[in-house]
């Protein structure tokens, strides 16, 4: 019998800044297979700070889509730039809690769903979910995704308090709450030991389809690029120790002159820009634009080897890139923290050997000397096909679905023993 879950998730397309996105996406895509039948809440295009209309065509023919009233305090009530923090709590978009909880009321009296999933990291879907959950009596899912605080985030008191009372609620209210390594569902069992049985985790992962469907472009075999796509936030993913390992092999003439560096969609051109031209690095390095998701993934397909920064602020996440890596079969470059979840999945449970601490120059000229060494012998490793498997979204939808099932069957043994009892 096929059930219906009512999702809420603000990143959703035609939104084009955030992974969130495609992981909900994919469990749209994917529930259906395992006998669930989602509704998606999310927010009008026009509260969205950057779309992409081409990702619409992402979405599965028939999904209901409900958009929900919104709008972006930032760009809507600012004067200059600048508005009060409170007209921002727990977020720029929290006028999305009212319309989604309005639209979620509706949604519950027609299609009558099993239970409510909602997805971080924008905090008013969890606010939003909690309203419903308190007025429907519905089951709920948390998908935290990464931990909503960490011991230096966010760093300020009013969001560290407000995201406490969020984190606290949502312990308290939710039937299960799922996140994507094994280090954040320590952290919450650590944090709360009384609930422990709630957390799960369900990894990122990765469409096979899609990483097939982008088709490589014409390269000059001679060349080697390397190549990351994506956010580079300070930091989380500096690439500052980096630019000087690439000074420290340029300066020894170690540095293969074939060698093109292409860093996509940083989100600080400007600043990394003059990082590179300060490290005399500009014929090699190339700081370029964002470019729409299937160009990016076309690029992705036609570099030599991909670079994965996770510095030790980040230890508890795996970026979803990863995976993508992981799919396109690829030689991989992380700079990681070794004490760090993506250091253990690319390197320990992947087997990749071209690994460096993201903060040591020494140590990451030495992994790009060891993969340079190996490309020019046509022997660089790149992560066995068959890792792939268990990490595709069809695997993680199959494992929220049985997760979903498991909690239901338990819901449904309590009611059944109280009853029993009376």
């Amino acid at each position: 019998m096929t059930r219906r879950l009512l999702m809420l998730a603000f990143q959703f397309p035609p939104h084009d800044q955030s992974t969130g996105a495609q992981r909900t996406l994919s469990f749209v895509r994917h529930l259906p297979a395992s006998d669930w039948s989602p509704i998606v809440i999310t927010a009008r295009e026009s509260a969205y700070p950057q779309t992409d209309p081409a990702t619409l065509k992402t979405i599965p023919s028939g999904t209901n889509v409900i958009r929900a009233f919104a709008f972006d305090v930032a760009r809507t009530l600012s004067l200059r730039g600048i508005y009060p923090q409170a007209l921002a709590t727990p977020d720029r978009w929290n006028s999305w809690i009212f319309g989604s909880v309005a639209a979620g009321l509706r949604a519950v009296r027609e299609y009558q769903p099993a239970a409510i999933w909602a997805t971080f990291p924008i905090p008013s879907a969890i606010a939003a979910a909690l309203l419903l959950r308190r007025l429907t009596g519905l089951p709920l899912i948390g998908d935290l995704r990464d931990p909503m605080l960490y011991e230096t985030w966010p760093d300020t008191r009013w969001q560290r308090r407000v995201y406490g009372r969020l984190e606290r609620s949502l312990v308290r209210a939710a039937s299960a709450i799922v996140v994507t390594t094994p280090g954040a569902r320590r952290l919450y069992c650590e944090r709360y030991p009384q609930h422990d049985e709630k957390f799960h985790t369900i990894a990122n992962g990765m469409e096979p389809d899609e990483s097939a469907a982008s088709t490589s472009t014409t390269t000059d075999a001679a060349t080697i690029t390397l190549l990351h796509s994506g956010l580079m936030e300070q930091p989380d993913r500096d690439p500052t120790a980096f630019f000087a390992a690439l000074r420290l092999l340029a300066d020894q003439n170690r540095l293969p002159p074939q060698l093109q560096v292409l860093l996509r969609a940083s989100g600080k051109e400007t600043q990394y820009a003059q990082a590179v031209q300060a490290q005399k690095l500009s014929h090699v390095v190339k700081i370029l634009p964002r470019t729409p998701r299937a160009e990016a993934m076309t690029e992705m397909k036609s570099a030599t080897a991909l670079l994965l920064f996770q510095g030790k602020h980040c230890n508890r996440q795996i970026p979803a890139k990863a995976y993508e890596y992981l799919f396109f079969g690829k030689p991989i470059v992380g700079l990681m923290d070794p004490g760090g979840d993506t250091h253990a999945l690319v390197h320990r449970d992947w087997g990749v050997p071209y690994c460096a601490d993201m903060e040591d120059p020494p140590a990451i000229a030495r992994a790009l000397e060891q993969f340079f060494d190996d490309h020019r012998r046509n022997s660089a490793y790149a992560p066995p096909a068959a890792l792939r498997d268990n990490h595709t979204r069809r695997a993680q939808a199959a494992r929220l679905a049985a997760l979903m099932d498991r909690m239901l069957a338990a819901r449904g043994q309590a009611a059944a023993s109280t009853q029993a009892s009376c």
